[in-house]
C-alpha cells in the first residue's frame, strides 16, 4: 500500500504472469503419421513458412479437396528468409507451391510439358520430363522425390524454391 498525492493505491500481483514465460513462443508437437507432423520432423523450415502464412486450415478443414505440394529440402531454404518473412511473403510461398487437385507422378508424367496452375492467379510452374524420368520444375528445379501422401495432401520433395 501506498500513498500518493493524497491517493491511495494498491497493488495486486496476483494476476501478473511472468512476462519472459509470455514471450516464449509455444511448441506444438504433432502426431506422428500426420502432414504436420511429417513437415515437423522432416521440413521445419517449411513447416515454419506455412504456419507464417497462416495456411494449416486450409488443408485440415477442406477435406473434401485435394491438393499437391512441391516442398523444397531444407537446404534450399535460406535462413535469412525464415526470420525476415511476413505473412504476405509467406502466402506467396505457399501458394506458388500448391496446387488444387491430386498430381501424382503418373499424372505428372502423362504428358513430357505441363504448366500447372498453383493457388496464386496468374501463376503457374512450368513441368518438363525427361527422357530419364526426371521431372524438372520451372526449368531449373528437380522433382528428387514423389508422391509423399498424407490424407488429401500429396507431396513431391524439389531441389529449390520456385520463385519467379
Amino acid at each position: 500500500m501506498a500513498y500518493m498525492n493524497g491517493t491511495f493505491q494498491y497493488f495486486d500481483n496476483t494476476f501478473l504472469w511472468d512476462r519472459q514465460d509470455y514471450k516464449k513462443p509455444t511448441i506444438h508437437e504433432y502426431p506422428p503419421g500426420t502432414l504436420f507432423g511429417y513437415l515437423q520432423e522432416h521440413h521445419p523450415k517449411w513447416l515454419l513458412v506455412l504456419k507464417a502464412a497462416h495456411r494449416e486450415n486450409l488443408f485440415t478443414f477442406t477435406p473434401n479437396s485435394s491438393f499437391t505440394m512441391f516442398i523444397p529440402i531444407e537446404d534450399s531454404i535460406p535462413d535469412q528468409l525464415i526470420t525476415s518473412m511476413d505473412r504476405n511473403t509467406a502466402w506467396t510461398i505457399i501458394n506458388g507451391h500448391t496446387l488444387q487437385g491430386a498430381y501424382t507422378k503418373d499424372v505428372l508424367g502423362t504428358s513430357r510439358y505441363q504448366n500447372l496452375s498453383t493457388l496464386t492467379d496468374g501463376n503457374t510452374i512450368y513441368y518438363t520430363c525427361t527422357t530419364d524420368g526426371i521431372g524438372i520444375l520451372n526449368r531449373r528445379e528437380s522433382v528428387l522425390k514423389y508422391n509423399i501422401q498424407y490424407g488429401n495432401i500429396i507431396l513431391h520433395l524439389i531441389s529449390g524454391l520456385l520463385l519467379s
